[in-house]
């Protein structure tokens, strides 16, 4: 119950006292009086005399401590705290007001009010409403249930009621959500899964089998009878092409074109759950010829760019948004980006995370920056729980190293990380998005071992060895082409015009 109420803000703990003191929702005084005097302990709900005894003394003063009774009490506090958390919830969802209301009139057979009332609904609840606060699927969802209604009308009311009309349009958005709902699963399903399980769900095979059939046919036929959430499911339906059709570089383009420049149906909800699967497309197919920290800055831009950086709804940017969009930044050596970014959104990160974060940037910034010596110091000063975390904690001290030019400190860290790779594995390689993980970080402290050994004893095989190494690394950041230019110019080796360039 006190996990419960800890989690109230101080005008909840003001409305829920209310709640408790309405002889509707309570009637036992003393429920109420046991929250008021645990109130008085807000907000931590840590002090000692919270204790049941202590607290049972301030209830009922003279009164021996009966445990059962206390035991009541805590229930139907506990019991209250939930229902008052429905009671908020439901408040706050207009359209579930709206859809128990036309019942409630409905079953007294009020039906002049009844009509007059489902007038009013499908005008406010239309498709603008549901963009602006919710998604197209919740409209869709809630025009199925509409129809519920009309349903009754014809067979209670008025058996002329057009029904047909409205069956062929329930039938289309209920389809055109189900599509939008599958495409959405099989991308988690992607993400979510461990690499060794079977790929044969329900989801994977109902679509993969649709897909063979004539897909676009069937949307087709939707759009003929209902325009309403179609740029929606193309949207959705080009990610799933991009997740099929894993070796084609041209379905993530198409994908990507579609969420950045052609998503005007969408609503803000839609778009950000979009631009993560974009991300996800990406990481678990990346098209060959591309840049993983350049993709995913475009991608971060266009969130920023449309207001969804931020979940729609959310005080915070997430913390992993936050730092990721600045690490990829920094590997592409955008320190413009980073500090317009950290001055628009530094009051948008949780305050309780953004102290190490400021660390972080103060690091990624003396990097970028050439100085090392005080990147090195900041970069000591971090606390990382977070595994992703730590690996590029430690990639960025591998860097640091190599830039100081201290190579027996560096073959130290590289045991140590090498030690860190193997302890951890199974968290690193985890999932289908990551599982190349440890492979791909063995490949970077190879690279810069080589940078050091090119950098103190340049040999020809060795040089073409490294510069093979970075170019074929999808994922590789703008430091390494950085660094073997360095060497290039030191040793006067005149580079290939299509050296590490990327196309797109």
């Amino acid at each position: 119950m006190l996990r419960t109420i800890r989690t109230f803000k101080p005008k909840e703990l003001v409305r829920f006292e209310d709640f408790l003191k309405s002889p509707y929702f309570n009637k036992n005084e003393n429920v109420t009086n046991l929250f008021c005097e645990i109130k008085k302990y807000a907000p931590g709900f840590l002090n000692e005399a919270l204790d049941k005894e202590k607290i049972w003394a301030k209830l009922f003063h003279d009164r021996a401590y009966n445990y059962g009774i206390m035991k009541n009490l805590i229930f139907d506090l506990t019991r209250l705290c939930e229902q008052f958390m429905i009671m908020t919830k439901f408040e706050a969802d207009e359209t579930a007001q709206s859809g128990y209301l036309l019942k409630g009139l409905f079953d007294r057979f009020l039906i002049d009010y009844f009509f007059k009332k489902l007038e009013l609904t499908e005008k406010k609840f239309d498709v603008n409403y549901f963009r602006k606060n919710h998604d197209i699927t919740g409209f869709l969802n809630f025009s199925t249930k509409l129809y519920e209604f009309h349903c009754l009308i014809h067979q209670h009311v008025d058996s002329k009621h057009d029904i047909v009309k409205r069956l062929n349009i329930k039938t289309t958005n209920m389809i055109t959500g189900f599509f939008i709902e599958m495409f959405k699963i099989y991308n988690d399903m992607q993400a979510y899964r461990q690499t060794s399980e079977r790929k044969d769900s329900p989801v994977e095979v109902l679509l993969d089998t649709i897909s063979n059939n004539k897909m676009e046919e069937i949307f087709e036929n939707l759009k003929r009878h209902s325009s309403e959430g179609h740029d929606t499911l193309q949207v959705y339906y080009s990610m799933f092409n991009c997740l099929l059709r894993k070796d084609s570089g041209d379905a993530y383009f198409e994908f990507k074109k579609n969420i950045i420049n052609n998503c005007n149906e969408l609503s803000d909800t839609d778009r950000r759950s979009l631009h993560s699967c974009l991300i996800n497309s990406y990481v678990l197919n990346p098209p060959a010829g591309t840049n993983l920290h350049r993709e995913m800055v475009e991608i971060f831009d266009s969130m920023i760019d449309k207001k969804i950086i931020k979940l729609p709804g959310e005080k915070w940017i997430e913390e992993h948004v936050f730092s990721y969009y600045i690490i990829h930044c920094a590997n592409m050596g955008y320190t413009g980006k980073i500090k317009a970014f950290v001055e628009k959104y530094h009051d948008s990160i949780n305050p309780e995370v953004y102290e190490n974060m400021k660390i972080e940037i103060s690091c990624l910034l003396c990097f970028l920056n050439k100085n090392f010596t005080e990147a090195m110091k900041h970069l000591n000063e971090l606390e990382f729980k977070n595994i992703g975390k730590k690996l590029l904690s430690k990639s960025m001290k591998v860097k640091l190293l190599y830039e100081m030019n201290d190579y027996e400190s560096f073959v130290y860290e590289r045991d140590a990380y090498s030690h860190f790779l193997n302890n951890n594995k199974g968290q690193i390689d985890l999932r289908g998005v990551s599982e190349n993980r440890t492979k791909k970080t063995r490949k970077t402290l190879d690279i810069i071992n080589g940078l050091f050994q090119l950098k103190n004893d340049f040999a020809e095989d060795k040089y073409i060895e490294i510069k093979n190494l970075i170019k074929e690394s999808y994922d590789i950041d703008s430091w390494f082409a950085e660094k073997i230019s360095e060497i290039e110019l030191i040793k006067g080796i005149k580079p290939k015009s299509d050296s590490l360039k990327r196309n797109r």
